[in-house]
């Protein structure tokens, strides 16, 4: 007897995965995170990783760092394990037993370096991951309310296909206090979590949904029957017309009244059906453009011109001119409805108020009726000549000393001859204190904006004692000024 002997030779190929395993932690100390997003370092470089710590078990996680292109390697701290391992962001399942985890951050898949600062993150999803699918199979849905199981345990999942993109689904459980985790259920990452009920928009991407039932939020279970339903719907009940994200066929019939609130073009009916919809059609109407013929409106108020006086209020001048029983009493000008002649006289101070041009009086009369009329004035533009109101106010400067104040600035700036608000000079006339306001011309000591003029020939000259800033320093000939030690002076910012 012969014997073939066959000889199987098997080839392994090793596939090399790029895990980068960094030596420098930053930040030094581990990071506590919560459910949310969490910002672990606003200057992590590549070739670090940081320690995060405190995660809820099955919670969806994800890591990302500001630099799109950055390579990220997931490990547990306990024994280095790889968990994983991809280009930012990059999303796990997070389990109790992995402990606190380690993010290395590398520029790409070869553990690249880069002294440059980026910003690291992560965002966890709290939320419950059962492990006991119930019912077995999955579910198809259609439209309107699904009962999935009428013996749904806490501590089970079910899961449901056959949405329609758009639908909103809400996600139920007879028992109000259990805690809802949706989870997509190709990569179990999380999509809404709560008490029972929880709702959300259906999406094409989400795929099919797993609905874990938990009696809190903690995850915890309870081997009691209780019913759970998805109510799947498709809601239309508020279109109505174009450009509303629908089309016009479906949503025309929605409105049960669908002309109620229709009166005219563009409305989205036509104009013949909406015109008597109202049993007063043209009770608020008066003029052209409301949706009526003019004729139709002139006589449906009572009182049809109660309120009017002017051209285009939609009624003649001459029927509004004496409807009011005191037709002008505030009238003063040009374009009120009136003839200026009538209106000049019927206030009995008719100037009280007034005081230049365009006011419906003439200047003159306006001059002298306030007791001091140009108490406040002092520019163009007020009412009064200028060569009137630059010296009535006892302190005319008082409060001036720039562009736009309503005097000119060679004016404002020589009203006290040896006076500026920017140019101060030294007098010396009691010591030679700087900070004493005595030595200076007007009793103004220098500020961050003065010029400041050292004139010749003085007795006594300033002792600077403590820090100032000024714009300018002039030292006329034989003028000095001394300063204390440790003093900073500073002229202009400098």
């Amino acid at each position: 007897m012969k014997y073939i002997i066959v000889i199987i030779f098997f080839s392994i190929h090793y596939v090399l995965v790029a895990q980068c395993d960094n030596a420098l932690q930053f930040p030094a100390t581990s990071i506590n995170v919560v459910c949310g997003y969490n910002t672990i370092s606003a200057n992590q470089w590549a070739g670090d990783y940081n320690i995060t710590q405190g995660y809820p078990d099955q919670s969806y996680v994800t890591y990302g760092s500001s630099v799109a292109t950055d390579f990220l390697t997931i490990r547990k701290t306990s024994d280095n394990a790889v968990i994983a391992f991809g280009v930012t962001p990059l999303s796990i399942v997070y389990d109790v037993s992995y402990g606190n985890i380690e993010m290395h951050i590398n520029t790409n898949g070869t553990c690249g370096t880069e002294n440059v600062n980026r910003i690291t993150n992560v965002l966890v999803e709290c939320g419950c991951n059962n492990t006991f699918q119930f019912p077995a199979g999955i579910f198809s849905l259609t439209t309107g309310l699904n009962t999935i199981a009428t013996n749904q345990w806490s501590g089970d999942y079910n899961v449901t296909t056959n949405y329609l993109d758009g639908a909103f689904c809400t996600y139920a459980s007879a028992v109000n206090t259990d805690y809802i985790t949706l989870r997509k259920s190709s990569d179990n990452a999380i999509l809404k979590t709560g008490l029972t009920p929880v709702s959300l928009v259906y999406d094409v991407s989400m795929g099919d949904i797993e609905m874990h039932i938990s009696t809190n939020a903690a995850c915890g279970t309870e081997n009691v029957n209780r019913t759970t339903t998805v109510d799947h719907q498709l809601f239309n009940i508020y279109t109505g017309g174009y450009n509303d994200g629908f089309q016009k066929t479906i949503a025309l019939n929605l409105n049960p009244l669908p002309n109620i609130y229709a009166g005219g073009n563009n409305d989205g009916f036509q104009k013949i059906i909406a015109l008597n919809l109202n049993p007063l059609p043209n009770i608020y109407t008066g003029g052209n453009g409301d949706g009526f013929q003019k004729t139709i409106a002139l006589n449906l108020n009572p009182l049809p011109n109660i309120y009017t006086g002017g051209n285009g209020d939609g009624f003649q001048k001459t029927i509004a001119l004496n409807l009011n029983p005191l037709p002008n009493i505030y009238t003063g000008g040009n374009n009120d409805g009136f003839q200026k002649i009538i209106a000049l006289n019927l206030n009995p101070l008719p100037n009280i108020y007034t005081g230049g041009n365009n006011d419906g009086f003439q200047k003159i009369k306006a001059l002298n009726l306030n007791p001091l009329p140009n108490i406040y004035s002092g520019g163009n533009n007020d009412g009064f000549q200028k060569t009137i109101a630059l010296n009535l106010n006892p302190l005319p400067n008082i409060y001036t000393g720039g562009n736009n104040d309503g005097f000119q600035k060679t004016i404002a700036i020589n009203q006290n001859p040896d006076c500026s608000d920017n140019i101060v000079r030294w007098s010396g006339n009691v010591d030679i204190n700087w900070a004493n306001p005595a030595n200076w011309d007007c009793g103004v000591l220098p500020g961050i904006n003065s010029e400041v003029i050292l004139q010749s020939g003085l007795d006594r000259y300033p002792t600077v004692s403590s820090s100032y800033e000024i714009k300018k320093l002039h030292l006329k000939p034989l003028s000095l000024i001394n300063f204390l030690q440790d003093v900073v002076f500073t002229i202009n910012g400098n």
